[in-house]
């Protein structure tokens, strides 16, 4: 899968991005929603990895321009939060700190809920 992640952790950012390597994926990393928001205009990805706490537009809101303009696009929301008190149900929840298996899992799962959406 061809995978962006947006995430504004230079550390988190490249523990994922070996992650995904290793799973097989192809990865482009960028530090901020609106960055990918840009991305997602020229380019296809096959999934989209984003952190909640981001600067300027939050993983969340990502998320909603995401399912109007990609509804298709399987989306996955790392956080470090107990809660987000996330509507989307579409959107895959990713607790961190993740492992390699528990990456793997959100990748399937939202490639499944998307699917049936």
């Amino acid at each position: 899968m061809n995978i962006l992640l947006v995430e504004d952790s230079e550390a988190v950012a490249c523990i994922t991005t070996e992650y995904l390597r290793e799973l097989g994926h192809a990865v482009l990393v960028t530090d901020s929603a609106e960055n990918a928001l840009i991305l997602l205009e020229d380019t296809p990805f096959d999934a989209v990895i984003t952190d909640i706490s981001l600067p300027g537009m939050s993983g969340i809101q990502l998320a909603r321009e995401l399912l109007i303009s990609n509804p298709n696009l399987p989306i996955i929301i790392s956080s470090g939060y107990q809660t987000i008190g996330l509507e989307l149900n579409t959107v895959t929840i990713l607790p961190k700190p993740f492992d390699l298996s528990e990456l793997e899992r959100a990748l399937t799962e939202a490639g499944r809920l998307r699917g049936s959406a």
